[in-house]
């Protein structure tokens, strides 16, 4: 929409290019440069043009120009737009029809902008010709320089033009230098950031002949990145560098600065690094080798009037404050060599009157040149500096072996003293210190200059070495290095308190020893050929490339193959001299190797190498011949062992068994008295007679102070005890069979006499048990057989049952069931106080008077432990076997008749006498809590029970044993009549799927069944069938037979459609009979949700199930045989190899009976359950072998075989039953007793 307003704007053209342009009050100015191009038949049509730059400037108060740095736009005679630039650029360039960009691919336009660049640095000469800058030519370059553009400020067609002004700006005399002159110079030609300090130390003279370089005028500020842009040099370290390097080049350039100058340019670039990190770090990181290059430099004054540069080797540093520290011992005077060979800074440097006035004070410029001189690696001059910097180096340097041999003693005599000093850098570095002259040092022997490190060097007498060597290496083809006396000569050994001590343990630190030298090596377990053979533990623990740490000695190795080779008894003889001299304080501590086990991170010993060179080389000379012989061959001769074996007993340790026996059979024909044993027994008791072998080659007596001593009567606990340091074992070398055997029955009755105990005797279990449980089934379970033990051990053992009865059978009295959750052992040997590291879990334990049981204990384990409580700590099989095979009965449901009948004619065990007390335990407990000793530790005390209740003929039964007569309970008439079906009492559906297979295999079973117990056998299967209950049959009698074996062939077939599933009973152990247990792991066997049984039901309907009370062997062999049928079914599934009955020898009391697979590829555990009856739909299950089955999962089945007529079996595999009850394919069930209270509740 058109307006009738206007403006009026007003241009003025001043002088100098000023055009002043007022729009009201507004006023805006420019100054203005214009350049007319000929075209040069670029545009034909066109035979010149003019381009402009405007620069907007803005009028001060003062009059003086200020420049406007908004961003303009670019002008086509009318405006375009803005490219980024700080100015505004006119030119006739051709435009596209819309006029908003300049056609960038014009040849014409292209021509222009190369000539804009020159244009603006033309218009410098523009802005000095303002009369606003006359006397300040510095303000117009710096105005001008502020319209510079940069390099990424401008875009579009433009976007090289910064480029191309930059380049324009470099080459041209552009800048002004400080001063009166107005010289103008390229930008490479001046250095900025400058102080007035900075020009008085670096004058104008000194930079510009050194640098060429001069003052950039100060009234022109630029930017850091328009600076660094045009290549203006930046005052800091690099140029002050570049100075004295320029300096240090010429003849006596540094020198005619003066050391004033010096200082003075040491505390500028001190500062110029450490005050100013921006500026610094910008020049010191762009040159990443300043100090490096700073050290190749000659600039640092010495004393002797010279520069040095620290690349040519270390430069010291002596400061009043370590004047102080050097004594006359260690100072100049005493090592004049050492000193002479360093460089010390000229101290002069600190004192000389600083070129540059400057506001610092003399003590901070010290302190700075100090930290400077530090920087760049001047080394504090300290005997420690000296010993680390200096002497380390030198010493292991072979070129002043001949050159400087008075230096390499000095250097090493420093060393010794420093080190025995109290230094305090040295508590920290000690240990490098020494292993670097160990490693390095070269010291003077009688064989000239050797490391301790490549070769064994030696004391001599002079150094205090309390054997003579030459007896034992004269003669001989040994090259036996000795320290040189000449370090005994040197002034210090004068003038220090016991420097002889001093030097030798100096020496010693360094390697050098009286003797041949033994050292510490890492190797692999496999490169150490004696370690497997002297191990004190299973090599299973570790893997071959496990590091051990060793003890070696090369230099033994080979004098001991000299004196060998020869049989060189005189020389051996010394060297056992030499030995024994130096054993305690030299070799005592290199007789065990470690080895880390990695998987434990236990720390384990062995027998190092040297002392097995020692054992297994013959090397000991002997009074009997002119052989050499082992150590273990030989006693020492001296007035104990004479005292006992007699001046001609034969001195070799393989006689030391022949000695024992020779007494032995004295003991036994009389010819030694008892006096003269107790005599023997008081002599070998004594400290000093340490006659006795042992098996560690450590020879001791029986005093107390050498711990226990005993002899090994069994290998696993001696390889359990025989790193403990408390005990002993005798050695009585190499003994065949028959000397065994001799040694067991006969040497050891006489090693008794002598308090001579075996291993076996002194070793006892340790209980180490968790959470105590309910105690009362398996105290019931004792005191219930406790009859049957007195009847067996009256018995059999009418000796011992003889000595119980007159100690009134305390230790019955004293008998306690403690039942826990897990249960451990360790081995211990109280006698030495010591405890085995290893733990063994068990089920069963008997210590002291109590017998620790779980409750996964099986009978036969607590019967193993009680007849051991009866016998000393000794178990007696067949007494566990006769209390379990009449457990087993009663479990079966045996009555009391049938089991006498058993006892009296099978086992032949007959009745107790009438006057006889019946055993049974005191009290019952109904708690775990009820008993305090759960409260305590193993290790604690247990309070004496009160003596038992003795009844007159049978114990009182308890609460929880013997198990109910299952053939009098309730429903046991339907379950006859029904053959033997339970009734079902809610509806499962069976799962068909891939755990069941069809498969009938034809198998020759021919193995017969082995005893598990003394005199009594299975019956043969052909005998399997109805038997009679009655105690008179003879089917009963025939069980009894001792000579029946299984011999059938037998034909197994998979049951892949079972009708019935089966019912699990849980066994009394779990319900104990107690009314208000209830259904373990129930499922819903009632009604529907409406009240009607479930149509889906395949378990037949019955109100009670009942269990009758069969025959207890009938029960033992259809067992024993179903297990026999489901190994040979399984064997013939994957192979006999993979097939495990744990069985099969006996009765193992596992929650299972067949495993499958091994431990590498997995195992599977088989429970077998086995019946006589196709319709039999039920089958007990232990209350351990169903949490087992629970733990085990997928990995646990149960094999449901049906023994059947003709010598056919069927097998059904119940696979994880655990879950099938879950999915309610199979149903757990409690059997409620025959006779119970019952509560009524309101």
């Amino acid at each position: 929409m058109l307006s009738d307003s206007f403006i009026v704007m007003k241009k003025e053209v001043l002088g100098g290019g000023i055009v002043n342009v007022s729009v009201g009050k507004e006023k805006m100015s420019w100054l203005v440069v214009s350049h007319r191009l000929q075209a040069n038949g670029i545009r034909p049509d066109v035979q010149s043009t003019e381009i402009s730059v405007a620069f907007t400037l803005q009028e001060s108060c003062d009059g003086n120009y200020i420049p406007n740095l908004e961003h303009q736009p670019v002008f086509a005679f009318l405006p375009l737009r803005t490219y980024g630039l700080k100015f505004i650029l006119q030119g006739d360039f051709i435009l596209p029809s819309s006029r908003e960009e300049v056609t960038g691919d014009s040849p014409w336009n292209q021509w222009l902008l190369s000539e804009f660049p020159s244009l603006f640095v033309g218009a410098l000469k523009s802005f000095h010709g303002l009369s606003c800058f006359k006397e300040k030519p510095g303000k117009a370059v710096s105005t001008f320089m502020s319209f510079v553009p940069l390099v990424g400020e401008v875009h579009g067609f433009f976007a090289s033009l910064p480029r191309m002004i930059i380049s324009k700006l470099r080459m041209a005399n552009c800048l002004l230098l400080e001063g009166d002159s107005n010289e103008l110079v390229p930008p490479c030609k001046v250095l900025r950031n400058w102080t007035e300090e900075v020009r008085s130390l670096l004058p104008d003279s000194l930079l510009h002949e050194h640098l060429g370089l001069g003052f950039l005028n100060k009234d022109i500020v630029l930017s850091d990145t328009l600076a660094e842009a045009l290549g203006i040099e930046e005052y800091g370290p690099k140029i002050l560098l570049h100075v004295v390097s320029s300096l240090s080049r010429r003849k006596s350039g540094l020198r005619s600065m003066g050391l004033g100058w010096l200082s003075s340019w040491l505390n500028a670039i001190y500062l110029t690094c450490a005050h100013s990190p921006r500026k610094a770090s910008q020049n010191v990181a762009t040159e990443p080798d300043f100090v490096d290059n700073l050290r190749k430099i000659p600039f640092i004054p010495l004393s002797d009037g010279k520069y040095g540069s620290l690349d040519e080797g270390t430069i010291w540093l002596h400061s009043d404050a370590l004047s102080t520290s050097f004594d006359n011992e260690s100072g100049p005077e005493a090592f004049p060599k050492l000193y002479g060979k360093l460089r010390i800074v000229n101290p002069v440097l600190f004192n000389a009157a600083p070129a540059v006035n400057s506001s610092i004070n003399d003590e901070c410029l010290v302190e700075n040149i100090t930290r400077m001189l530090y920087l760049v690696g001047v080394q504090r001059l300290s005997a420690h500096d000296i010993l680390k910097v200096h002497i380390l180096p030198a010493i292991s340097d072979e070129s002043n072996i001949v050159a400087h041999k008075d230096l390499m003693t000095e250097y090493l005599s420093f060393a010794m003293l420093h080190l025995q000093s109290s230094c305090s850098n040295c508590c920290m570095e000690r240990e490098y210190l020494i292993s670097e002259l160990r490693t390095k040092a070269l010291i003077l022997t009688n064989y000239g200059h050797k490391r301790p490190s490549e070769v064994s060097i030696h004391f001599n007498e002079d150094f205090g070495n309390p054997i003579n060597v030459k007896t034992l290496i004269d003669g001989i083809d040994v090259k036996w290095h000795e320290v040189d006396f000449s370090y005994l000569k040197h002034p210090i050994t004068k003038s220090v308190s016991g420097a002889v001590l001093k030097w030798r343990n100096f020496f010693h630190e360094l390697g050098v020893t009286d003797f041949v030298q033994v050292v510490q090596t890492e190797k692999r377990v496999k490169d150490i050929p004696h370690l497997f053979n002297s191990m004190m533990w299973d090599m299973d623990m570790i893997s071959s490339g496990t590091i051990a740490k060793d003890w070696e000695s090369q230099e033994l190795v080979h004098l001991l193959s000299k004196f060998t080779s020869r049989i060189d008894q005189e020389r051996c003889k010394y060297l056992l001299e030499f030995f024994d001299k130096l054993w305690d304080d030299n070799y005592s501590n290199k007789i065990t190797g470690y080895c880390n086990i990695s998987s434990t991170g236990e720390l384990k010993t062995f027998k190092s190498s040297f002392i097995s060179i020692l054992h297994d080389i013959r090397w000991i000379a002997s009074s009997m011949d002119d052989e050499l012989h082992f150590p273990k061959e030989v006693f020492h001769n001296c007035e104990a062992v004479c005292s006992i074996l007699g001046a001609t007993a034969p001195y070799a340790v393989p006689k030391v068994f022949k000695v024992f026996l020779k007494w032995s059979d004295g003991s036994n024909s009389g010819l030694l008295s008892s006096e003269d044993i107790e005599y023997l027994k008081e002599c070998l008791s004594k400290v000093e007679f340490v006659v006795l072998p042992t098996a560690l080659d450590k020879w001791v007596s029986l005093h107390p102070s050498f711990g226990l001593v005993c002899w090994c009567d069994d290998e696993a606990l001696r390889k359990e005890f025989k790193h403990f340091e408390n005990i002993d074992f005798l050695y009585f070398g190499e003994l065949g069979d028959e000397e065994k055997e001799t040694l067991r029955t006969k040497v050891s009755v006489f090693m008794q006499r002598l308090g001579i105990p075996a291993l076996s005797e002194v070793v006892a279990r340790e209980a180490i048990y968790y959470g105590p449980a309910d105690c009362s089934f398996k105290t019931s379970l004792v005191n219930w057989a406790l009859p049957y033990a007195q009847r067996y051990l009256h018995n059999v053992y009418p000796d011992k049952y003889s000595e119980l009865k007159q100690s009134g059978f305390e230790n019955l009295s004293r008998l306690r069931i403690v039942v826990v959750e897990k249960l451990f052992y360790r081995n211990v040997i109280k006698r030495a106080d010591i405890a085995s590291k290893k733990r063994f879990e068990s089920n069963c334990l008997s210590q002291g008077n109590i017998l620790y049981v779980t409750r996964e204990s099986d009978t036969h384990s607590i019967f193993m432990e009680i007849s051991g409580f009866f016998l000393n700590g000794t178990s007696e099989l067949h007494m566990a076997n006769f209390l379990h095979m009449i457990t087993t009965m009663a479990e079966s449901g045996s009555t009391e008749e049938q089991t006498e009948f058993f006892i009296l004619n099978s086992q032949k065990v007959p009745k107790l006498p009438e006057d006889e007390a019946i055993w049974s335990l005191s009290s019952v407990p109904s708690s775990p809590w009820d008993d305090e000793t759960l409260l305590t530790s193993y290790a604690s005390a247990l309070t004496d029970e009160p003596d038992p209740q003795m009844s007159k003929r049978k114990p009182c039964p308890t609460s929880n044993w013997p198990p109910v007569n299952w053939k009098s309970a309730p429903g046991f008439s339907f379950s006859r009549t029904n053959g033997l079906r339970s009734q079902a009492t809610g509806s499962v559906q069976m799962r068909k799927g891939n755990d069941e297979e069809n498969f009938v295999a034809q198998t020759n079973v021919m193995t017969p069944i082995e005893k598990t117990s003394p005199g009594f056998s299975f019956a043969g299967a052909d005998e399997l069938g109805q038997m009679r209950n009655g105690s008179n049959s003879e089917e009963y009698n025939a069980l009894t037979n001792p000579t029946v074996e299984i011999n059938a062939d037998w034909t197994i077939e998979d049951d892949l459609a079972a009708t019935m599933p089966a019912m699990v009973l849980q066994d009394c152990e779990t319900a104990e009979y107690r009314p208000e247990r209830v259904v373990l792991n129930p499922v819903d066997v009632g009604a529907g949700s409406n009240g009607t049984k479930s149509s889906s039901s395949n378990y037949s309907e019955r109100d009670q199930l009942s269990i009758g009370t069969s025959n207890p062997e009938q029960a033992i062999i259809t067992g024993r045989l179903g297990e026999l049928v489901a190994f040979k079914y399984f064997t013939g599934k994957v192979g006999e190899t993979s097939v495990k009955w744990v069985n099969e020898s006996k009765e193992t009391g596992l929650p299972y009976d067949i495993v499958i697979g091994d431990k590498k590829m997995g195992r599977e555990y088989i429970e077998v359950k086995a019946t006589k009856y196709a319709r039999k739909d039920w089958f007990i299950i232990s209350a351990r072998e169903w949490q087992f089955a629970v733990e085990k999962g997928e990995y646990y089945s149960i094999a449901r075989v049906v023994l059947l007529a003709n010598n056919k079996a069927r097998v059904t595999i119940y696979k994880n039953p655990a879950k099938l009850c879950q999915l309610r394919q199979l149903q757990l069930a409690v059997v409620m007793p025959q006779q119970q209270e019952f509560a009524v509740v309101a």
